[in-house]
Parts: C-alpha cells; sequence; structure tokens
C-alpha cells in the first residue's frame, strides 16, 4: 500500500480513482453489453392513465398471456431474445422501431407521458395481434403499452 496524495487515505497499489473519486482495481470488468445481460423488466412506466386500443385493461386472457411472456424471458439474455424470431413470415420477435412510424396518437401520447424525447421505442412481439411495448435501458425493459391489436404502428390496422 502507499499513501494517496494529501489526504492521508492508503491506497492499494494497482488501483485508480473511477469519476466519483473511488478507487477500483486497474483490473476491474468493464460492463457487460447489452447483448449479454439477463433480461429484466420494470412496470413503473406503464401508461395507465391511457384509454383506447393500447391501454393496461388487461382480460384474464390477456393477463396470463402477458404473465406467460414474461416467464418465457426468464434467465434468456439480450444476445438471445434479439435473434428470436415468430410468426409465419419468421419476424424478429422483438426490435426497435422508430417513433415516426407510429400512428399520430401514438406519437403524441409518448410526448404527453414524458417520452416526447425518444427517437425509437422496443417491441415485443408476443402473438399475431399482441404487441408489448416500451424502452430499453442497460438490460431492463421498461413496459409502456399492452397493444392487444397490433394499433400502435402505422399501418398495422
Amino acid at each position: 500500500m502507499r499513501r494517496g496524495k494529501g489526504n492521508g487515505k492508503q491506497v492499494k497499489t494497482g488501483h485508480t480513482p473511477n469519476k466519483n473519486g473511488k478507487n477500483v482495481p486497474v483490473s476491474a470488468a468493464t460492463p457487460p453489453a447489452t447483448n449479454d445481460m439477463i433480461f429484466a423488466y420494470r412496470a413503473n412506466f406503464i401508461d395507465a392513465e391511457y384509454e383506447g386500443l393500447w391501454d393496461w385493461h388487461l382480460t384474464a386472457e390477456e393477463s396470463r398471456s402477458l404473465l406467460q411472456f414474461l416467464c418465457a424471458m426468464h434467465g434468456k439474455t439480450w444476445g438471445t431474445i434479439k435473434t428470436e424470431t415468430a410468426g409465419p413470415k419468421g419476424a424478429a420477435r422483438s426490435h426497435w422501431q422508430d417513433v415516426s412510424d407510429l400512428v399520430k396518437d401514438a406519437q403524441n401520447r409518448l410526448a404527453e407521458i414524458g417520452h416526447g424525447d425518444l427517437t425509437q421505442i422496443y417491441r415485443f412481439r408476443l402473438s399475431r395481434k399482441e404487441r408489448l411495448w416500451g424502452t430499453l435501458n442497460n438490460g431492463v425493459f421498461e413496459m409502456i403499452w399492452w397493444d392487444r391489436k397490433h394499433a400502435v404502428l402505422e399501418g398495422d390496422k
């Protein structure tokens, strides 16, 4: 050990201060890339006040579908999830979607709920019609809308 500059604290050699002034080992691993992260989700951004085609007034069957989906994601990495396909054409089961592709009502609603700065939104395909929309931050999917009729995306009515 050596003495730190002017503060009287002991500093282990091979450690360097990070941006917060804390000493971390030089060999400390960098955070994993999103593809290596395990699926996680949050429900704190759900747009519960919205009334319409992509609201959260789920039927019992919709609730079952959503819970089955979340259970099926358990333990998967984002890298695996991003390669999964669905439907007869083998379309990607999940992907980023440009906000500009959404119906105007959805674009306006994003602005109303404080997400007007988003240029892309993440979506999961749960069935032929059902979609789950949200954001993806540091490997955590933050749910916003339950789209039972695939009505959020332009041209999908």
